[in-house]
């Protein structure tokens, strides 16, 4: 069976190829590509709660890299144009979508809470660093991902 966070990243590989003509996207943190745009997934910090005796409430950050293309390209006009189209437009796809759907995954699950999933940061136009290596143009979005599972006690 596939653990919520194996799911979670999947669908945000799925949401981001779809909300982005020509996008590629990656579960591995590590990814460098040489065809742009492409996005790259890391899962981040994580606070737990016990809001009842067989309830958890989990909520995770995800930093999503949203790359353009390589700095060596320099600021040309075309990259910066695309991000001001682009930025918005991942915004309202994700904002419409708190249950994390797309083409490959139509329909919400029952452990994703969409009151604290959303974009709660979009990090503009910059340069960084891919595998420490590479020097990139694009922006950094993070995702706070709300989980509920239901926790059964377990008795000695």
């Amino acid at each position: 069976m596939t653990s919520y966070l194996t799911d979670i990243m999947q669908r945000l590989v799925a949401m981001e190829k779809e909300c982005v003509t020509g996008a590629d996207a990656s579960l591995n943190p590590l990814h460098v590509q040489e065809s742009y745009p492409y996005f790259v997934n890391t899962l981040g910090d994580g606070t737990f709660e016990m809001p009842g005796a067989e309830l958890a409430r989990r909520t995770y950050v995800i930093t999503i890299e949203y790359v353009l293309g390589q700095a060596t390209e320099g600021y040309t006009d075309e990259i910066i144009r695309r991000m001001y189209e682009d930025e918005p437009a991942i915004l309202n796809f994700f904002q419409k979508r708190p249950g994390l759907q797309s083409a490959t995954y139509p329909t919400r699950t029952d452990y994703l809470d969409p009151l604290l999933t959303e974009i709660v940061r979009a990090g503009g136009v910059g340069r960084f660093l891919r595998r420490g290596q590479v020097e990139v143009i694009g922006t950094i979005f993070q995702l706070r991902v709300g989980v509920i599972v239901p926790i059964a006690p377990a008795y000695f």
